[in-house]
C-alpha cells in the first residue's frame, strides 16, 4: 500500500506590526507553535522554529510548521500530522513539556493553532488562537497513511497470499505466508463447545465460541483472592524449589542466587562470605575491605604514637602539634585573657582585683595590698589579722584572758579626763600618761626670738620696709623689699627676673595727653585691625584696610559704617553752631558735587542739591520711582518726563500709574485739580460739593485753592447725568444748555420727536439731516439742497422694531468703516427685556487684526447657519461651543485639474500609514467636547506627513487636516490590495496543486478500498467454505 496524500509541513503566514505602527524587521525571530484541542485546554503538539530573518520583510513572514524543533510529544512516532487524528487518544503537555493529562477527541473536533514569537526583547502571544480548518485536516484522512487506525504494515498484500487447497490453512514463517495441511491431533473442526459446570460459560458455541471463567465469591464461581468461603489460612505444602530445599511449610534456604550456602552453623560476629564456590561463615579480614591496607598505611601505630607523645614532654600550659620534620612538638596555648588579667596562657599577669588596679611599686617582704581609695598599693599589715585562741592582758589592761570573745579595756590612770593647753605631761615606760597638768600660754613677744626662716613658713627677715613690694633675695633665703625709681615701672626680663624699666614718655600716649613736638601716629604696623573700647566693649574698629566701623564691624563696601547703639538711638547726628550750616557735602576726587541738608545758615530750608547739570533720582527697592530733571521737569515713574510734571512712562504699561486727590473742602466742595493761563481766572476739576462726592464737576474756580465760582463760564457736571453749559443740576442723562457748534454743524433742540443736524446755527437754514421718530420707526432723511425740504425717497437708513433697512444712494449698502479707530465691528445683544451685556459681535475687534471674527459670547452658545427651503427654515451648519462643526450636507473642496499644478502620484503610503499611531484622548479645555475623541497627535503625524499639519502663528498650536489624509489612506489601501492580491495568487497556485494531489489521493484511496473489499470478501468466502466442509471430508 502506498499513498502521497499526507504532506509533512503546514504553512503559517502573516505580518507583525509593532505598537507604534512600524513593522517588525528583526533578524533573528523565533516562533513557538502549539496545536491544541478545540477548546484550547490541551496542548497536543508543540514546536519551536528559530532563526527567522525578517530584515526588509516589512513585517511579513512565511514559516513552515513541522520544520522546527519538536518539543512535545517526545515520542518520535507521534508527528505533527498525528495531532489531527480524531481516532486516538492524545497526551496533553504542561509548560515544561511533560504529560499532564490526556484528550480523547470526538469525530467532529477541530484544532486550534496558538502562536508566540520572540522579537529579541521577549515572547509575544498572538491572540486569539486560530482555528485550523479544512486544508490542514487533509493531512489526516481515512486513506492517507493509515486505514482507520491501522498502519500500512498491518495489511496483507493480496498478491502475497498463496492459493491453498481444501482443508489447508495459512501459516506465517516470519517472512511469508504459506499453505499447510491439518495433521495429527490438530486436525478436525470444532462444531460445538459446551461447559460441564457453572465455572465456565460458553457463548457462540457453534461458530466463534467465547469462553468465560466465572470468578466470584458465590457458588459455582472460582475463588477470587481472600474468598470468605476459605475459612482458614492456606499453608503451602509440597517440595520447595529454587534456592529453597526441603518441603513446605518449613523449607530451608540452601542457596542465594543459585549458589550454595554452607551447612555448618555460623560463628557469632561473622558474616556470609562468598569464596568463589559457595557462601561461608567468615570473619572480616584486612583484605575484605577494599583499599584498607593502603589507607591504614598512612596512620601511626598506637605504640609509635605513644612514643611521640612521650618525647614531646609538654608542660601544663602547652599543647602538642605535629611537625613532619621532627615529629610531635609542644607550643604554648596562647589564649587571650582579659578583665583583671593580661598576657597569654603561661605568662598571665594579674593587673587588677575586682577592676581596681594593683600597684606593686616598692613591694617588699611582709607587706600586704591595701586599698587607698584609688588602687591597691603595698603596705605593712597593721591589723595583724588572724585567728587568736587566747589573749592575756598585761599591766594597764583589763578584761583578759580571752579564749573566745570578749573586750579588752585600758585601765584607768591618775590622769583626769579633759583637754589641756600647753600641758605638763608624764609618760611611763609603756608610753602611758601617768600625769597631766595645764601650763601657761606661749608669749610670742618674749618666748620667740630671731627670724623665722622661709623653710618654716616665715620671711627670713626680722623687719620689713613700709609700703614696699616684697620679693625673694638673690639666694631665695629671705624676703626683701623691691623698689623702682620715679618714672619707672616693673617689668620682667627674658629669664623671668623682675626689673625696673623707665617710662618712654616720647613714644606712648598717656592719660591727659603728652607732647611729641611732631605729628603723632596711633595704630598697628601689622595686618590687624585697631579697636577702641569702653567698659570692656569694642566701640570703634579701624579695619586693616582702612574701613571704619562705629558701633559694629566695618563694612568693606563703605569707608565708614555707623551702627546705632540701640533701637531708640540715632546712628549719626550732624550738628552746627547757631546760624551755621548743618549739611553733608558730597565730593568726588576732591571736587564738590552736591549737598544734602540745611545748606544756608540764615534759613531753615532743607536742600537736596545736585551741583552738576544732572538729575536727582529717588529710588526704592533698587528701582527708580521719581526723577527730577536738571531742567526742572518732574517725573513720577517717568525717567524722561515730557512736561513739567508727568506721572508714568510713555505708551501702554503693565503697571498702574495715575494721580489721586484724597480730600476736598468739608462744606463747599472744591476743585482738587486746578490750573489757569492767567492769574485772574482758574479752571478746576473735582467734586461738586461736600455731599456730592459721586458728582464730578469741570468748571471755574475763584482761587488756586479750588473754591467753585458762583457764576460759570464753563460747566460740565458728571454724576450719573451729564450737564453741559449753565447748569449744575442736569435733568437728563445728557443736559446741554444753549447751542452747540461743531465746526459749522449744530444740534438744534425741537419740540418735535426728532433730532436735526444742520450746517447753520439758524433753524431751517443750510443743508441738514434729521432723525425722525415716526409711528415707532426711527427714520433718517436729509435736506441736501438746504431749502427745508426733506426728500422721503432719499432716506438712507430706517431703524424700526423689525430691524435695520438700508436704501443705497448709489450701489452701496450698509457700510461699517473704522475711520480713525483701530477696529470696527457690530455688537449684538440677546433678545431680552433690557439687554445690558453684549451677546456677540461680527467684525474686526482687535487693533491691526487681519481676522474677521464671528463671535457668540453667550456661555455654551452655538453659531448656526440656516437656510429656508419650502418656506421652512432649517439649520444647515452649526459650530458648537465645544468646537464641533456639524453640517446637514457634504463638504466639498475644489479639485478641478485646471486649478492644480505639480501633480504627482503618491508612493510608499502603506509604509507611512503603518507608522501612524491612531489614538483616543480627551480635550484639556474644560469647555470643549467632554466625550472621548479619536484621531492623531499633530506632533507625531508631523514627523511622517508634515504637509497635513499646520501651526497657528499667534498661539503656536498645531492642527491636522483630516480631509487631506484621504489621499494617502487611499493609496495605502491600493498598495495593500496589490500585496494581498499577490499573496492570494500564490495561495491559489498552492491550493490548485493541493486539490490536484487530493484528487489523486482520493483516486488511490478508492482503489485501495476496492482492493480491501475484495480481500475481505475472499477471506470471508474461504472461511465459510471451510466451515461448510465436515471434518470427514478434510
Amino acid at each position: 500500500m502506498h499513498t502521497l496524500a499526507a504532506p509533512n509541513l503546514l504553512t503559517y503566514q502573516g505580518r507583525i506590526v509593532k505598537s507604534d505602527g512600524s513593522a517588525l524587521e528583526y533578524n533573528n525571530v523565533s516562533f513557538l507553535f502549539e496545536i491544541t484541542n478545540n477548546t484550547g485546554s490541551c496542548v497536543i503538539y508543540r514546536e519551536q522554529k528559530n532563526g527567522i530573518n525578517m530584515t526588509n520583510s516589512h513585517g511579513v513572514f512565511d514559516v513552515p510548521i513541522g520544520a522546527g524543533t519538536k518539543l512535545f510529544p517526545s515520542s518520535p512516532t507521534k508527528t505533527l500530522l498525528n495531532a489531527f487524528n480524531n481516532s486516538t487518544t492524545h497526551d496533553c503537555a504542561d509548560a515544561d513539556n511533560n504529560v499532564a493529562g490526556t484528550y480523547t477527541p470526538a469525530v467532529s473536533h477541530t484544532r486550534l493553532l496558538r502562536v508566540q514569537f520572540h522579537d529579541g526583547t521577549g515572547w509575544k502571544l498572538l491572540t486569539p488562537d486560530n482555528e485550523i480548518r479544512t486544508v490542514p485536516f487533509a493531512a489526516f484522512s481515512q486513506s492517507a497513511e493509515k486505514l482507520g487506525e491501522h498502519e500500512v504494515s498491518d495489511f496483507v498484500i493480496k498478491t502475497g497470499i498463496p492459493t491453498c487447497n481444501a482443508s489447508e490453512f495459512l501459516t506465517w514463517n516470519g517472512s511469508s505466508l504459506s499453505c499447510a495441511a491439518v495433521t495429527g491431533a490438530s486436525g478436525g473442526t470444532v462444531t460445538n463447545v459446551t461447559s460441564a459446570n457453572g465455572y465456565l460459560t460458553v457463548t457462540n458455541n457453534v461458530s466463534t465460541p467465547i469462553l468465560t471463567v466465572n470468578v466470584g465469591t458465590s457458588a459455582n464461581t472460582l475463588a477470587a483472592g481472600n474468598d470468605p468461603r476459605l475459612s482458614d489460612a492456606r499453608t503451602p505444602i509440597g517440595v520447595a524449589g529454587g534456592d529453597l530445599s526441603g518441603s513446605y511449610p518449613n523449607p530451608t534456604v540452601a542457596k542465594i542466587q543459585g549458589y550454595d550456602v554452607a551447612s555448618s552453623a555460623p560463628t557469632n560476629g561473622h558474616f556470609l562470605k562468598y569464596d568463589g564456590a559457595k557462601w561461608l561463615s567468615a570473619a572480616i579480614g584486612m583484605n575484605d575491605v577494599a583499599n584498607l591496607n593502603s589507607t591504614l598505611n598512612s596512620y601511626l601505630l598506637q605504640t609509635t604514637f605513644d612514643g611521640y607523645v612521650t618525647s614531646a614532654n609538654c608542660a601544663a600550659h602547652q599543647t602538642m602539634y605535629w611537625s613532619p620534620v621532627v615529629g610531635f612538638q609542644c607550643q604554648a596555648i596562647n589564649v587571650s585573657v582579659a578583665g583583671d588579667v593580661s598576657g597569654t596562657i603561661g605568662t598571665v599577669t594579674v593587673n587588677k582585683i575586682k577592676g581596681v588596679t594593683v600597684d606593686t611599686a616598692g613591694l617588699t617582704a611582709g607587706q600586704v595590698l591595701k586599698y587607698d581609695g584609688v588602687k591597691w598599693t603595698p603596705a605593712a599589715d597593721s591589723s595583724n589579722a588572724g585567728t587568736v585562741t587566747n589573749i592575756a592582758t598585761g599591766t594597764g589592761l583589763s578584761g583578759g584572758p580571752i579564749t573566745g570573745t570578749g573586750t579588752i579595756s585600758l585601765a584607768d590612770t591618775s590622769v583626769t579626763a579633759g583637754s589641756y593647753t600647753r600641758a605638763n605631761i608624764t609618760v611611763d615606760a609603756q608610753g602611758r600618761l601617768t600625769s597631766a597638768t595645764n601650763g601657761s600660754a606661749v608669749n610670742l613677744a618674749t618666748e620667740v626670738t630671731g627670724a623665722l626662716p622661709i623653710a618654716n613658713g616665715g620671711t627670713g627677715a626680722t623687719s620689713l620696709t613700709a609700703n614696699r613690694l616684697l620679693a625673694s633675695n638673690v639666694s631665695g633665703s629671705a624676703v626683701v623689699p623691691f623698689t623702682c625709681s620715679a618714672g619707672q615701672y616693673v617689668s620682667f626680663d627674658a629669664t623671668g627676673l623682675m626689673i625696673c624699666t623707665s617710662l618712654p614718655t616720647s613714644s606712648y600716649f598717656i592719660q591727659n595727653g603728652n607732647s611729641f613736638s611732631a605729628a603723632a601716629t596711633l595704630g598697628t604696623n601689622d595686618a590687624y585691625a585697631l579697636n577702641f573700647e569702653t567698659t570692656g566693649t569694642t566701640r570703634m574698629t579701624i579695619h586693616k584696610d582702612g574701613y571704619v566701623g562705629i558701633g559694629g564691624a566695618p563694612d568693606n563696601t563703605a569707608g565708614l559704617m555707623v551702627m546705632a547703639p540701640s533701637a531708640t538711638k540715632t546712628p549719626l547726628i550732624v550738628n552746627s553752631p547757631a546760624s551755621g550750616k548743618s549739611e553733608i557735602d558730597f565730593l568726588r576726587n576732591g571736587t564738590w558735587l552736591g549737598t544734602f541738608g540745611f545748606a544756608v545758615g540764615a534759613t531753615n530750608d532743607f536742600y537736596i542739591t545736585n551741583g552738576t547739570n544732572a538729575d536727582i533720582i529717588f529710588d526704592t527697592n533698587n528701582d527708580e520711582k521719581v526723577r527730577l530733571k536738571a531742567d526742572g521737569r518732574f517725573g513720577v515713574g517717568a525717567m524722561d518726563p515730557g512736561n513739567t510734571f508727568q506721572v508714568g512712562p510713555w505708551d501702554a504699561q503693565a503697571a498702574y500709574y495715575g494721580m489721586f486727590a484724597g480730600s476736598y473742602h468739608d462744606t463747599l466742595g472744591q476743585a482738587q485739580y486746578v490750573g489757569n493761563w492767567r492769574s485772574s481766572g482758574y479752571w478746576g476739576l473735582g467734586p461738586l460739593s461736600s455731599t456730592a462726592d459721586n458728582t464730578v464737576r469741570l468748571g471755574n474756580v475763584s482761587t488756586a485753592k479750588g473754591d467753585w465760582r458762583t457764576t460759570q463760564d464753563i460747566s460740565l457736571v458728571v454724576g450719573g447725568k451729564v450737564g453741559i453749559g449753565m447748569t449744575t443740576a442736569p435733568t437728563a442723562n445728557l443736559d446741554v444748555v444753549g447751542v452747540t457748534k461743531t465746526t459749522g454743524y449744530s444740534i438744534i433742540d425741537s419740540t418735535a420727536p426728532m433730532l436735526m443736524f444742520s450746517e447753520s446755527d439758524t433753524s431751517g437754514a443750510g443743508k441738514q439731516f434729521r432723525l425722525v421718530l415716526d409711528a415707532k420707526t426711527l427714520r433718517v432723511d436729509a435736506d441736501s439742497e438746504g431749502d427745508g425740504n426733506f426728500i422721503p425717497y432719499l432716506n438712507p437708513l430706517t431703524i424700526s422694531p423689525n430691524g435695520v433697512t438700508t436704501t443705497a444712494l448709489e450701489t452701496n449698502g450698509l457700510a461699517l468703516k473704522p475711520g480713525s479707530a483701530d477696529h470696527v465691528y457690530m455688537s449684538i445683544y440677546a433678545r431680552t427685556s433690557a439687554p445690558a451685556v453684549r451677546s456677540g459681535y461680527f467684525g474686526y475687534p482687535n487693533a491691526g487684526t487681519n481676522r474677521l471674527v464671528v463671535a457668540n459670547e453667550i456661555d455654551s452658545g452655538n453659531i448656526e447657519f440656516l437656510t429656508t427651503s419650502g418656506g421652512v427654515g432649517q439649520i444647515r451648519m452649526a459650530l458648537s461651543a465645544s468646537g464641533n462643526l456639524t453640517t446637514a450636507g457634504t463638504v466639498n473642496g475644489a479639485s478641478d485639474v485646471r486649478l492644480k499644478k505639480d501633480i504627482h502620484t503618491l508612493d510608499h503610503s502603506l509604509e507611512k500609514i503603518l507608522q501612524l499611531r491612531p489614538a483616543s484622548y480627551h480635550w484639556k479645555d474644560p469647555h470643549a467636547d467632554p466625550r472621548l475623541q479619536m484621531g492623531f497627535i499633530a506632533q507625531e503625524l508631523e514627523k511622517i506627513y508634515p504637509e497635513l499639519v499646520t501651526e497657528n502663528e499667534s498661539t503656536g498650536l498645531k492642527a491636522v487636516s483630516y480631509m487631506n489624509m484621504i489621499a494617502p489612506l487611499t493609496q495605502a489601501l491600493q498598495e495593500f490590495y496589490r500585496e494581498v492580491l499577490a499573496k492570494f495568487s500564490q495561495n491559489d497556485q498552492r491550493l490548485e496543486k493541493l486539490e490536484s494531489q487530493m484528487a489523486d489521493l482520493q483516486k488511490r484511496n478508492d482503489e485501495l478500498q476496492k482492493q480491501n473489499t475484495e480481500l475481505m470478501n475472499y477471506l470471508r468466502s474461504q472461511n465459510e467454505k471451510t466451515q461448510r466442509n465436515p471434518a470427514s471430508r478434510r
